[in-house]
């Protein structure tokens, strides 16, 4: 499975997603769609459009979140080495990243059928079972499905639809986004 964002798929991808949270307290699950940019060594950039509008920045150094336009969250990986690790591993998911999920998870690669290949990941340490409890990634040519599994046995599973056509190259909104 190639990197999401790597040089065989051009500097930058694209697309739609759709997310659905499962919660253990909840009978249904909550749903989310939206966009997505991935950029080679700048980070991820995901726009929820439904039910609500708001961004989600990831960055090898920074999660910062907004919505109407404002800045609600703002974590460094700094201020919070917890979340610096798990900000490096969501980034090295969507960019297709095994090197860097190798120090966090111990993975297994199967046929997934007429979906192509699949990955499962399996925590290493304490400190990211904390966090998640297994991750399978999904895909042929690029990441289709992403599964994340969490203690207490919420999940979610997120459904990417890449752009057919897209720019090789951030658009200037793209470029402005990421440099904040």
């Amino acid at each position: 499975m190639p990197a999401l964002g790597s040089e065989a798929a051009g500097h930058v991808l694209r697309g739609t997603f759709v997310q659905h949270k499962h919660l253990a307290e909840l009978d249904h699950a909550l749903v989310s769609s939206g966009r997505y940019v991935v950029a080679r060594d700048r980070g991820l950039l995901w726009q929820v459009e439904k039910p609500v509008h708001s961004t989600l920045m990831i960055t090898p150094k920074a999660l910062t979140e907004s919505s109407q336009g404002q800045q609600t969250a703002h974590i460094s990986a700094e201020q919070q080495p917890a979340l610096g690790a798990v900000a490096s591993i969501l980034l090295a998911v969507f960019q297709g990243n095994t090197d860097q999920l190798s120090h966090y998870f111990d993975m297994q690669r199967s046929d997934d059928g007429s979906s192509g290949s699949a990955l499962t990941l399996i925590p290493k340490t304490d400190a990211v079972k904390n966090f998640i409890t297994r991750l399978k990634i999904s895909g042929g040519d690029t990441v289709r499905r992403i599964r994340i599994d969490q203690p207490g046995g919420d999940y979610s599973v997120i459904d990417l639809h890449p752009a057919k056509d897209t720019a090789k190259a951030l658009t200037p909104d793209e470029r402005r986004a990421f440099s904040h």
